[in-house]
């Protein structure tokens, strides 16, 4: 209970300094733990503590997907440098294809989380580019080559 509250404790100050940085006065982690922030009013990240492993996790919806999206995300988690650290994710409830990054609360500081933070938002960006240029149902069939590879490389 007290690695909990100091979890907490840790991340509110940095969200606090964060918040006073973007001119968001009231950025704070709920009392489950997480809070959800908006950028550019459509890229969500949702920011959770997760207690049993001392972490903070970063969590962005990608893009809407289907069974034959999942799998291919599943193949895209063995590239680690494409994905800058972060791990594709089912958001099962939801149906949506989401990116997610495990931060050490323990090594975690106000210029840490900013970096990681930005490299993450990028890293969203471009992925949900490439999910939006992959063909579209019909053009499936006929795309020679488009597998896993096809998304690498427009990542």
């Amino acid at each position: 209970m007290v690695k909990s509250m100091n979890n907490h404790k840790k991340i509110q100050q940095i969200l606090k300094q964060f918040g006073e940085r973007i001119a968001l006065e009231t950025l704070e982690l709920n009392e489950d733990g997480s809070c959800r922030i908006i950028f550019d009013n459509h890229l969500e990240v949702n920011l959770e503590v997760d207690d049993v492993t001392d972490s903070l996790l970063l969590i962005s919806p990608v893009v809407k997907a289907d069974e034959e999206l999942f799998a291919d995300a599943l193949e895209l988690n063995l590239f680690w440098g494409q994905l800058h650290g972060c791990r594709f994710i089912l958001l099962r409830s939801a149906g949506v294809l989401a990116l997610m990054r495990r931060l050490s609360i323990k090594k975690l500081d106000m210029a840490t989380f900013e970096e990681t933070l930005e490299m993450f938002l990028e890293t969203v960006t471009v992925w949900r580019t490439a999910f939006e240029d992959s063909p579209r149902e019909k053009e499936k069939a006929a795309a020679c080559g488009w597998n896993v590879q096809s998304f690498v490389g427009r990542a």
